[in-house]
C-alpha cells in the first residue's frame, strides 16, 4: 500500500507523539518532569540572602536534586517567629541555631543520621567550645558557622597617653592598669580605664564578661544533670567579687559607675579607654568613628597558664519535623536537609565564603590555623600565595586586610561554654545580683545566691 507525502509525515508525527506520551505516562522522559523530582527545602536565618547565595548555588552543582528556599528574618524576632512556626507544622527544613540553644530548642532538632557525621568528627573539625554546645548524648544536633570570641577592644591613643605599652594579659594587670588611664574628680569618673563590673544596662556584654569570669576560675555553672546552678560556689563568688570591684567607689580599682555612657558609645567618645567586645561589634565601632586608632588584644585571664576565653556564635541545625512530598508521598528529609548543613560549614569554600562575606572568624580548625599562620608571618603568606588552594585565598585575603580577626580567631581554640535555658534570664540574673551588690542592698556573695537560686529553679522547672 501506497502513502501519500502528508500521509507518511502524519502518521511519523503521530507516532512520536504516541511514544512521548507513553513515556510521560511511565514517568520515563527525562528532564520532562525536571521539576517535579526536584526537592526544595527551606533555610531560615537571620543573614543577609547575599552571604549564602553562592554557597546554595555550589551545594546545588552536587546536588542538583536539591533546591534551597532561603528566607531572613531580623533577629529581634527571630526566635520567636522560629518556635511559633514550629508550633504549626510551618517551619523550616533548616534554621540558624544559638549557640546556647540545644538545652532550650533541642527538642525541636534532628540529629544528625548515623554516618552523616559523627560526634568524633565534629572534635576533629572545630574546636572544643562546639563539642559543648551542640554535642550531647552522643549525637551532633548542629554544627558552627563561625566562632567569635570576647576580646579587649582599646583606645591604642588613650593606652599610649597612660605609658600602657602592651594590653594586660590578666585581671589583675587590669587593676593595676586602672589609675594609669581613669581620670575621676571626687565621686565623678570624667574617663573610665576599663568597662567591667557593671550590669547590661550600660556594659553590653557584662552577662558574658561575669561568664567568663566564674569559666576561668573553674566554675562549671551547672552541674553534669543540669538541673542546679552551680556558679554561687566558692570560685563563683571569688570570681564574682573580683568583677564588681571594678565599679566600687571604695575599691583602688573603681573604673566604672552605672552613670556612664553604654560602653560601645564610651569607647567611640573617648570616654573610657577599653571595652570588651566580640569581632561584629569591634569592626562597628571603627566603622562609626574612623578616626578612632583601634587595638584588639586577647581577653585578659584569671591565670594566663590556663587560658578560657568566651564564645558567640550561630550554627546551623535540621528540623525534627523535616518531610516533603516526593512522588505522591511524604518523605522524611532530614538527611537531605543535614547534606546541606554539612556542605555549608565543613567544605573550605563554603567557610571561606561566609567568612568573606561576613567579617566573622572562622569556625573550621584548618581555617583557624591559616589566620595564626599568616599573622604569624604575613610575608611568608604572601610569597605562598598563589599556590594555596583556592578555599584559602579568601582566609589569607581577609587576615592580610583585617590583622585583628587573628586575635577573635585563635581564641576559639581556648573557648569555653555553658548550657543554659537563655542568655536572656541568665542576663537578667547577674544584673540583679550585680546592682543589688552596687547599690548596697546584698553583700556579693548573698547577690550571687539569689542569682543561682533564680536559674535553678529554671532549670528545674523546665
Amino acid at each position: 500500500m501506497q502513502f501519500t507525502k502528508k500521509q507518511i509525515i502524519f502518521l511519523t508525527v503521530g507516532g512520536v507523539t504516541a511514544f512521548i506520551l507513553a513515556l510521560v505516562a511511565l514517568d520515563m522522559l527525562p528532564g520532562l518532569n525536571y521539576k517535579e523530582n526536584i526537592t526544595t527545602l527551606t533555610f531560615w536565618g537571620v543573614d543577609d540572602p547575599k552571604i549564602w547565595a553562592k554557597t546554595i548555588t555550589n551545594f546545588r552543582t552536587d546536588r542538583p536534586d536539591l533546591a534551597i528556599s532561603y528566607k531572613r528574618i531580623s533577629e529581634d524576632n527571630y526566635e520567636k517567629e522560629l518556635v511559633n512556626a514550629m508550633a504549626l507544622g510551618k517551619g523550616p527544613d533548616i534554621f540558624m541555631f544559638e549557640n546556647n540553644w540545644l538545652l532550650k530548642h533541642g527538642d525541636k532538632v534532628a540529629p544528625a543520621p548515623p554516618g552523616k557525621m559523627t560526634t568524633d568528627t565534629v572534635k576533629t573539625l572545630f574546636p572544643q567550645v562546639a563539642e559543648d554546645d551542640f554535642l550531647a548524648n552522643n549525637q551532633v544536633y548542629a554544627l558552627p558557622l563561625y566562632i567569635d570570641t570576647l576580646a579587649m577592644v582599646y583606645n591604642r591613643t588613650l593606652f599610649d597617653q597612660g605609658e600602657i605599652v602592651f594590653p594586660p594579659k590578666t585581671w589583675n594587670e587590669v587593676a593595676l592598669a586602672t589609675s594609669a588611664l581613669k581620670i575621676v574628680e571626687g565621686d565623678t569618673i570624667k574617663r573610665g580605664a576599663f568597662a567591667l563590673g557593671g550590669s547590661s544596662r550600660n556594659i553590653v556584654n557584662a552577662a558574658d564578661i561575669v561568664s567568663a569570669f566564674f569559666l576561668q576560675n573553674g566554675n562549671s555553672m551547672v552541674n553534669k544533670e543540669l538541673n542546679r546552678s552551680t556558679f554561687s560556689d566558692r570560685k563563683g563568688k571569688d570570681a564574682f567579687s573580683i568583677y564588681v570591684r571594678f565599679a566600687d567607689p571604695a575599691s583602688s580599682s573603681y573604673t566604672w559607675n552605672q552613670s556612664l555612657h553604654m560602653d560601645s558609645e564610651a569607647l567611640v567618645r573617648g570616654e573610657v579607654a577599653a571595652i570588651f567586645a566580640y569581632a561584629t561589634e569591634a569592626q562597628d565601632l571603627e566603622d562609626r568613628n574612623s578616626f578612632l586608632d583601634i587595638g584588639v588584644a586577647p581577653l585578659p585571664q584569671i591565670d594566663p597558664t590556663d587560658e578560657v576565653s568566651m564564645a558567640d556564635y550561630w550554627g546551623l541545625a535540621v528540623s525534627g519535623r523535616s518531610s516533603h512530598k516526593i512522588k505522591g508521598k511524604m518523605v522524611n528529609t532530614t538527611r537531605e536537609a543535614w547534606d546541606f548543613v554539612i556542605f555549608a560549614t565543613t567544605n573550605e569554600d563554603a567557610a571561606s565564603t561566609y567568612m568573606a562575606h561576613t567579617g566573622r572568624p572562622p569556625a573550621l580548625r584548618t581555617l583557624i590555623n591559616e589566620i595564626i599562620a599568616t599573622n604569624e608571618n604575613t610575608a611568608a603568606a604572601y610569597a605562598v600565595y598563589k599556590e594555596r588552594r583556592p578555599a584559602l585565598r579568601t582566609v589569607i585575603d581577609k587576615t592580610i586586610a583585617n590583622p585583628k580577626l587573628g586575635i577573635f580567631a585563635s581564641q576559639a581554640l581556648t573557648a569555653r561554654s555553658w548550657l543554659r535555658l537563655g542568655e536572656e534570664s541568665f542576663a537578667e540574673a547577674i544584673d540583679g545580683a550585680v546592682e543589688a551588690t552596687l547599690n548596697g542592698e546584698l553583700a556579693a556573695p548573698k547577690a550571687l545566691d539569689r542569682a543561682g537560686g533564680i536559674i535553678t529553679e529554671e532549670l528545674q522547672s523546665r
